[in-house]
């Protein structure tokens, strides 16, 4: 019996490692908070969030955000548009995404230490999407 699981590990061990995984699809509830201008608050209608591992990216809301770090708990994002610069976080065991926006100017600032305007954040909820009918 030990000779045969060895000889299974030795074959696992030297076979290529090129699994691909399939993007996790999810369903998303939320809330969304703009700072700029005047302060509005929303409730985000239910949407779907795509995490790409292996593209390293997170499809929400219209964006697309890189995946800086892949952690045991979680996903570190980041992204930028011509105004702004994203950053945020997807919980891997809690389902939770949380995305926040910053102009540039006010990102260099929160690095530093400094106080900083938010421009935008969004606090989602998700779970597994439901199988598509066909």
């Amino acid at each position: 019996m030990l000779k045969r699981w060895i000889a299974l590990l030795a074959l696992g061990c030297s076979a290529p490692a090129t699994a691909v995984a399939q993007p996790v699809l999810l369903t998303c509830t939320g809330t969304m908070f703009q700072f700029i201008t005047e302060r509005i608050e929303g409730t985000v209608a239910p949407t779907t969030a795509t995490i790409d591992l292996d593209q390293r990216t997170v499809r929400v809301l219209g964006g697309t955000y890189d995946i800086t770090d892949i952690r045991e708990n979680d996903l570190v994002l980041s992204g930028k548009s011509s105004e702004l610069v994203f950053f945020g976080t997807v919980d891997r065991t809690a389902g939770t995404i949380s995305i926040m926006a910053m102009r540039p100017e006010e990102r260099a600032k929160l690095n530093a230490g400094k106080s900083s305007q938010m421009s935008m954040h969004m606090n989602l909820t998700c779970g597994p999407a439901k199988q598509r009918m066909f």
